[in-house]
């Protein structure tokens, strides 16, 4: 049985369920932080991006491939919150990862957050194994793809963009101050920080405050001097929200109520 599939017509396609042998996924558990919560003590979005990018190193540490495939970078990440609960300050958190689709590049890669308190997301995440050197993909090792696509049948994975990227007509625009905290290693725009500004566009609707499902898809790196302009259409159902740079998306998001 082939794994759901994320599509333009399909962006709440359930998500590849949890295998039952828990020897096809990793699994970690750590205590929620204070930082990673808004003003109402909710999960934030760019708390659980980050989460995933440390359980990804921590299970590259595990099997022994941090060295032979030390960088990655994302394409697209989902996060679906099942239950945001409120008032999770030290909630436990179990993680579990695994792959659920691969190609010779890259990977789609879920994770599951479930919390003591109540908290729960699904996430998933297709990651491009990336050469520092020429900035491009760099072919996985035989061995990498053997041992991660043991949890799934796709191994023809192929990427596809599910978001538009042209901006409403109606769309507001604002713009967004870039830090020197949201540079990473490559020099270009980190991934969760782009959740930041979506927390920050949805601070005031009650699109977080429930069941939803966020995307982003991330076209091409923001550097750091690059001058970043927000274009936003925001319902009570559902948030679109473009990251232009001399009006050209470089990233795209969407937010889903559940």
């Amino acid at each position: 049985m082939s794994e759901p599939t994320l599509t333009e017509k399909s962006l709440i396609a359930p998500l590849a369920p949890l295998p039952e042998d828990p020897e096809l996924y990793f699994e970690e558990s750590w205590q929620a932080g204070l930082g990673d919560l808004d003003a109402n003590r909710r999960p934030r979005l760019d708390s659980v991006a980050r989460y995933l990018q440390d359980l990804g190193l921590d299970h590259l540490v595990e099997t022994g491939f941090d060295d032979i495939h030390p960088y990655w970078v994302v394409q697209r990440t989902v996060i679906e919150a099942h239950a945001p609960a409120p008032d999770v300050i030290r909630e436990r958190l179990t993680l579990r990862r695994w792959c659920s689709g691969i190609g010779k590049f890259w990977c789609n890669v879920r994770i599951q957050v479930v919390g003591d308190k109540g908290s729960h997301f699904e996430t998933e995440a297709f990651w491009i194994n990336f050469n520092k050197e020429t900035k491009g993909p760099a072919r996985m090792c035989d061995d990498f793809v053997e041992k991660f696509g043991r949890a799934t049948e796709n191994h023809h994975l192929r990427w596809k963009p599910v978001l538009g990227q042209e901006p409403s007509a109606s769309a507001v625009l604002s713009p967004w101050q870039l830090r020197a905290t949201d540079i990473d290693q490559f020099r270009h725009v980190n991934n969760a920080a782009y959740w930041e500004a979506v927390e920050d566009l949805l601070s005031g609707s009650e699109l977080l405050a429930g069941r939803y499902r966020a995307i982003i898809e991330y076209i091409s790196p923001v550097q750091p001097a690059e001058q970043i302009v927000l274009s936003s259409a925001v319902t009570d159902e559902e948030a679109d929200i473009w990251f232009l740079v001399e009006g050209k998306a470089k990233a795209v998001a969407k937010v889903i109520k559940l």
